[in-house]
């Protein structure tokens, strides 16, 4: 099987024993001294071997754990979603010269002495989404950027528990591999990916779709991220439908701004509360379906978090073309 755009080798593998195995194999990409990448003759292919029922008790470990803390993951976008970095060196930065209209409460200091200007709301957001969701935070920028904006928020918080338990991702390797190295569009591949971030996604959404064959290792349940982002097309386009895009504030003349005090804790606030009761009562009837050896009826559907956040997308824009909006 050849999975992922850098086309990663995987082998299912079984023993004498009857034991699954994957065998995980990718080229190595290491440049070499002049800073080139290998010919295709000198490349070399590196990997593991894991045996399958390991790596399920891995990764779903992970789900399980998110599912006993009453917790879902949320994946937030750093740069125009939670904060824009303050310079002249780039269209895309605020200029500093601006700087000053801006209230000084909305201004982080990072680390390396760059500044930036958060969104309206941002930290009372984040207190508040770290109650019903494991946060991870995501960037075209390097990891060591994405890190610098952690440590910031983490500094400005009150006791209690760290607003950022997810994952720290960089998707940078990938939107330097597609768009400068391969000059592929970002429309048709894009940098961002939630396969990248949570390594069970990929695996629970194989098991949602295929019948396993051996019947003692149970599928994995698929706990879908929720994304926050201003630009849904960076993200895989099967992904697209977990984002809530959150565009700035375009009032004239006023310096970057995005509002995250209102729609989009709502949409999230909505879906997690839908969703813990769907999945109470889904694991109540897959007790009576298990507990049936002779029911010819298929196995009740699990519910997906992505699917709720679709209701209240569609009941949202409902409202907005109802009322010519």
């Amino acid at each position: 099987m050849i999975i992922g755009e850098k086309k990663s080798l995987v082998w299912e593998i079984r023993d004498k024993e009857g034991n699954s195995w994957e065998l995980y194999v990718k080229p190595d990409e290491t440049l070499n001294k002049r800073g080139e990448p290998p010919k295709l003759k000198n490349i070399r292919l590196e990997g593991y071997l894991q045996r399958q029922f390991t790596l399920r008790s891995l990764l779903n470990s992970k789900v399980q754990d998110l599912i006993s803390k009453r917790k879902l993951p949320l994946v937030l976008d750093i740069d125009d979603t939670l904060l824009r970095i303050v310079g002249n060196n780039s269209a895309k930065y605020i200029p500093t010269e601006r700087l000053a209209e801006v209230d000084p409460s909305r201004i982080l200091k990072l680390r390396d002495g760059r500044q930036a200007v958060m969104a309206t709301g941002l930290l009372q957001f984040l207190d508040e989404m770290k109650m019903r969701y494991e946060i991870s935070i995501c960037s075209v920028g390097d990891v060591d950027y994405v890190e610098q904006v952690r440590e910031a928020l983490e500094m400005i918080r009150p006791n209690g528990e760290p607003r950022f338990m997810g994952v720290i991702y960089s998707a940078r390797d990938d939107w330097l591999y597609f768009q400068v190295e391969k000059n592929v569009n970002p429309f048709e591949i894009p940098p961002k990916d939630l396969r990248n971030v949570f390594a069970y996604y990929d695996v629970a959404l194989q098991d949602s779709q295929f019948v396993l064959e051996d019947t003692s290792i149970r599928p994995i349940f698929v706990l879908d991220p929720l994304i926050v982002d201003d630009c849904p097309a960076a993200w895989n386009r099967e992904q697209q439908a977990n984002v809530v895009m959150k565009k700035e504030n375009v009032e004239k003349n006023l310096v970057w701004d995005v509002v995250l005090d209102k729609t989009i804790p709502q949409a999230l606030h909505y879906s997690a509360a839908y969703f813990w009761p769907a999945y109470d009562a889904w694991v109540a009837q897959m007790a009576e379906y298990e507990a049936d050896p002779f029911c010819a009826l298929e196995p009740p559907r699990p519910p997906r978090l992505v699917h709720f956040l679709g209701d209240y997308m569609r009941a949202c824009q409902a409202v907005r073309v109802e009322n010519n909006l």
